[in-house]
Formats: C-alpha cells, structure tokens, sequence
C-alpha cells in the first residue's frame, strides 16, 4: 500500500494489520496507563482495554529518588502494531551519517571512533529528549517520509501519549531520529568540513583540530526544532585532557578504548574471584559462614542469587569491552574462564 494514498481508518488499518475496530476504539482514547506507584492491580476490562503500564527505572550513579519513566505496552495488538510501524521506518527511512543512535550497524564505539585524537571536542546533552517530542512534531516528520496527512495525524497519535514521545515504546526510537532530521542536517552544515558532528539519541558530539562550532549557534539551531540544551551537561574537551564519547575515551588516533576506571574495577574483581572463587567471593561480599550457607535454605538462595548476578554484570562487561577494546577484553576473559565456582 501507498502510504501517501492512506485516506480512512480501514486502508491504515491494513497497512497495520490490525482491526479497524480496535484501531479506531485506540484513537479514540479507548486505553489505560497504569502506574506502577499507584495501581497494584490491572485495571479492568483487560480484554478490551490497551494496556500501558508507566515504570520507574533508578537512575544509573544518581541520588536513590531520582528514576527515569519507561512505557511498556502490555497488550498484544497495540504492541503488534508498534513493532510493524517501527520495521516500516527503519526500512524506508534512510537516517544521517551523522546518527549512530538507534541505526542498525550504528553504536557507541563507531560514535566515538568519528572523534579519535581531535584537538579540540565538546559534547551537549538535549533535555527530556523524548518528552520534549510533541505529537505535531511526529506528524511533521511521518509528513516528510511520505504519509498521507491522515495516516500521520492518527499515527501520530498512537505512538505518543499525553503529547509526548514515550520512552519505552518500541517506534521511539526510530521516530526521534526522524523528528531530528532536520537538526542533523542543520548542524552538519554548521561543522562544514572542519568540524565532525555526530549524534547518539539525546548526546550530540562536535569536533575538530582547527576550530569548534559557537556553542550560541549549536543552541540557536536546536532551540529552533524546540529542544532545549542542558547547560549542565555541555563540556569542553581540549587535547591534553580527559576526552570521552559516549562513555569511551578518544585520544587514541587507532580506537576508542574503555575507560581507566572501568578496568580498574574489572581488574579488582577478578583478582578476588579468582583468589576467592565465585562463591567465596560472594559469600565475603554478603558478610556469610561458609557454614551459614550450608545450614540456611534462605541464605542459600541469597548467595546463588548473587552468584548469578555477578556473573551476568561480569559476563556483560566483558562482551561490551570486547566489542570496543578486543585485545584487553581477551586477556579479561581469559582470567575469568580460570574461576573456580
């Protein structure tokens, strides 16, 4: 189906494949958000009803009140419907060379790898990224790929809530690199050819051995689309000091490489493991008897509960520092494959 032709709730629908009804019941309001902190139990008419449940994720390094809001839909045909859509877009969309968030074959290794060795590097955050996504500025995007104003009014409504893009919603993130195409395109003119620009989701990177971008131009350009910079977060980044993208170090003009910090405690807690093996070490990390573990059931359980967790946050460290800074990470894994249980 043409999606410029989409002219009534049937053709979207079978451009969906959902069922009109439901399609139709949907825009009309026809769902519930239930909020982790105030609804313990499903709200009624589950059948009926679409389902969007609101969670509180903590914060990474943050004060233990700070958490960020996730949407997670929990009913199958809306869910079905999201998923369709967002494959839809990210075969038919064609992003900048610029984004390396939310691309396939595009991540924080080959975000960084643009900036390697640069003399000078400055980083800016956009603010409430996703919340900061209205529902015209969906429709103003959809509009631009080709939708029927119809189908990007309407589409537009089922991919936000409340007027804002959800986090959480699987068509979020290809949507928000849709909605920032003009942005992309705009601060790509700005660099011209001495500048790099890059952008992974709401983190947007610049640099150069000869001259940055006016950071007065940078805001002027993002506040024009209606985002809003978070002064807070912007850093400037000389050659000479500690330069990082995207969580990854760049003054090496080869590779991005992980962090001093990151394999400090790597190293610290593999010289433990293998001194202590896994369980030892979790048993001293929970203050534990060898003989508690063996005369409590609980205590049991609670110790290979954490076994597993540290092995999974170990296990996924590794796979992350081998897909950056493979020779380090081999050496890592060797002395981890060595680790008695």
């Amino acid at each position: 189906m043409n999606i410029s032709n989409i002219s009534n709730f049937r053709q979207l629908a079978n451009f969906l494949r959902c069922d009109d009804n439901f399609l139709e019941a949907h825009l009309l309001g026809n769902y519930q958000i239930w909020d982790q902190r105030q609804i313990e139990t499903l709200p009624e008419n589950w059948d009926n009803t679409s389902i969007i449940k609101k969670l509180y994720l903590r914060k990474k390094g943050k004060v233990s009140n700070s958490y960020r809001e996730v949407y997670s839909v929990r009913t199958d045909t809306l869910n079905d419907i999201l998923k369709g859509l967002s494959t839809f877009l990210k075969e038919s969309h064609q992003p900048s060379t610029a984004v390396h968030g939310y691309v396939q074959g595009m991540n924080i290794r080959t975000n960084a790898e643009a900036h390697l060795a640069k003399r000078y590097l400055l980083s800016v955050d956009i603010s409430n990224f996703f919340e900061s996504i209205t529902m015209d500025m969906v429709e103003k995007a959809l509009l631009q790929v080709g939708f029927s104003r119809f189908s990007a009014q309407n589409l537009s409504k089922i991919v936000t809530i409340n007027n804002f893009l959800p986090p959480g919603f699987s068509t979020s993130p290809i949507i928000s690199n849709l909605v920032l195409k003009n942005v992309d395109e705009e601060l790509i003119k700005l660099c011209d050819k001495d500048c790099i620009y890059t952008r992974y989701a709401d983190d947007l990177y610049f640099s150069s051995n000869i001259m940055l971008p006016q950071l007065e131009d940078i805001t002027a350009i993002v506040s024009d689309s209606g985002f809003t910079l978070n002064s807070q977060k912007t850093k400037y980044m000389p050659r000479g000091g500690k330069q990082y993208v995207t969580g990854l170090t760049v003054f090496d003009h080869i590779r991005p490489r992980v962090t001093k910090k990151i394999k400090r405690n790597m190293r610290l807690e593999l010289h433990y493991l293998l001194k202590y093996g896994l369980r030892g070490h979790t048993l001293r990390k929970l203050n534990y008897s060898i003989a508690q573990y063996e005369a409590d059931i609980n205590i049991k359980l609670q110790v290979e509960a954490e076994i597993k967790t540290i092995h999974n946050r170990i296990t996924g460290w590794l796979r992350f520092m081998n897909s950056v800074e493979r020779p380090t990470a081999q050496k890592f894994i060797a002395q981890y494959n060595k680790i008695s249980l």
